[in-house]
């Protein structure tokens, strides 16, 4: 259990990237919405509230049965669109809505500074790397110049 500590509270490495990348900017893009629309100053009816947080949290359950099988790397976007909304609606249905924002705020931050750093806790405990598979599947820069052609025609 201890080294599963010490891998969870170790600085990874720059591990997010590819698809990961944009699934989190979606997610996180999402989330803000989310946050937005739960402002007591919009004055959004309660059931568009309620739809939109079951949608996002549908999108998020998708997410992450695409990380499970088929082995993309949506774990975080999936978790993130996944858990945050059912607990947004659950504040939110007792009336507490600043807490809901507050709950949605946080998560946001969570997934804005996995953006801008591009490293992720999450991916490094689960051992996944979609930067380091973006960078190699990258074509080979060629600094040998073009073989002259001949002219020639077959």
């Amino acid at each position: 259990m201890s080294r599963f500590l010490e891998k969870m509270f170790a600085r990874p490495e720059r591990n997010v990237g590819a698809g990961d990348f944009a699934t989190r900017v979606v997610a996180s893009l999402l989330l803000a919405a989310l946050v937005v629309i739960m402002l007591p100053q919009m004055r959004v009816a309660y059931s568009l509230i309620k739809i939109s947080l079951l949608f996002a949290a549908e999108l998020g359950l998708v997410s992450l049965m695409l990380g499970l099988f088929l082995r993309a790397k949506t774990f975080f976007a999936g978790l993130q669109l996944m858990v945050t909304p059912l607990v947004m609606l659950w504040l939110a249905r007792h009336n507490h809505f600043h807490s809901a924002m507050a709950f949605g705020l946080f998560f946001l931050w969570i997934g804005i500074a996995n953006l801008v750093t591009r490293r992720s806790r999450l991916n490094h405990v689960l051992n996944l790397d979609s930067l380091t598979e973006a960078i190699a599947q990258l074509p080979p820069d060629d600094d040998k110049p073009a073989a002259p052609s001949t002219g020639a025609r077959s």
